[in-house]
Order: structure tokens, then C-alpha cells, then sequence
């Protein structure tokens, strides 16, 4: 029984080592065959090569542009990262700030993705500068950065940068606008 045994174990390692072969054959042939095509059609491997590496290019250049727009300051920007200055456009004096730098990030995010899109969420725009200050307005306008835009949304470059102000009087028509007037009195 024990002969048995081994004699069968001799046969299924016969049969490995001939999968092997048929596998080793296989590659060989795909190989042949993939060196011909490459041989048959260099002319169009190198065009599809070369928009492969220009499009590499031209993707690092536009990631490039946009981390160098996005560190663009706002209006109401003055540098010194405080929201006290002219928080108005064309205005002077400041106001109380009513809200942190995190809940100013958390409403300049509302404020964008009412804006991202096609059709305004008029509403939550209302909603989140709603009781807010100039001061506060200033906070989380610098909290919005300069996102490019399109006209119609967030967009990539060519899209130029644009504040929170921008963004709105876009955005909203003369009749919003004057809402919004009445909402966060002193900046539109």
C-alpha cells in the first residue's frame, strides 16, 4: 500500500511540473506576440506614449496653478489673519466676532455647497449668515478662501479665484441680494 502511495504522489507531481510547461509556453507566445505588435505599430504606441506623458504634464502644471490660487486672499483680506480692519468693502470700523475660526470654516463650507452647483440653495445661504456680524462675515470669508469659479460653480483652471463676495453677488439676483442686505446688514 505504501508503494501505492508514492506512485501516486510521482504522478501528480509529473502532472504539476507538465502545467508548468504548457504555462511557460503560454507566456512565451503572449510575449511573441505582444513584440510583434509593438514592432507593427510603433507609431502608435509613441502617440499614445506621448499623450500619456503630456497629459501627466498638463495635470501637474493645472494641480500646480490651483494650490498656488488657492493661497490668494480674499477682499478683506489685509494680512493680518485677525478679522478686526475694514471688514466692509469701502468701509471702515469693525464688529464684535460672534463665531470661532472652526464654526467660520463650517459655515463657509455650507455657504459653497449651496453655491457648488447648478441652482443656489438660496435658503441655506440665509440660514448660515443669518445674525452673523461684519466681522463675522469677514472670518468666514477668509475661512472660504478663493475657490475658482466658473460662473456657474466651482470650477479648474483657467477659472479665475474668487472670494465669498464674488461668489454671492453672482450667485444671487438684486432681489436676494437685498434679503441678504437685511440679513447681514453693512456688507453687500
Amino acid at each position: 500500500m505504501v508503494t501505492k502511495k508514492a506512485s501516486k504522489r510521482k504522478k501528480s507531481k509529473g502532472l504539476k511540473g507538465s502545467t508548468a510547461l504548457i504555462t511557460t509556453e503560454t507566456a512565451k507566445k503572449a510575449a511573441s506576440s505582444t513584440a510583434n505588435y509593438a514592432k507593427n505599430n510603433t507609431q502608435t504606441l509613441l502617440i499614445l506614449l506621448a499623450l500619456g506623458v503630456g497629459g501627466y504634464f498638463v495635470y501637474k502644471a493645472v494641480s500646480g496653478i490651483n494650490k498656488v490660487g488657492d493661497t490668494v486672499g480674499g477682499i478683506f483680506d489685509d494680512g493680518s489673519g485677525s478679522p478686526s480692519g475694514n471688514t466692509t468693502p469701502g468701509g471702515s470700523g469693525s464688529s464684535t466676532v460672534t463665531v470661532t475660526p472652526n464654526q467660520a470654516s463650517g459655515i463657509a463650507r455650507i455657504l459653497l455647497t449651496a453655491m457648488d452647483r447648478t441652482g443656489t440653495d438660496t435658503q441655506e445661504i440665509y440660514n448660515a449668515l443669518r445674525g452673523r456680524t461684519a466681522a463675522d462675515y469677514h472670518l468666514i470669508s477668509q475661512a472660504f478662501g478663493t475657490p475658482r469659479y466658473n460662473g456657474l460653480m466651482e470650477g479648474i483652471w483657467p477659472a479665475p479665484p474668487r472670494n465669498l463676495t464674488y461668489w454671492l453677488t453672482n450667485e444671487l439676483d438684486s432681489t436676494e441680494i437685498n434679503k441678504l442686505r437685511t440679513i447681514v446688514p453693512g456688507i453687500f
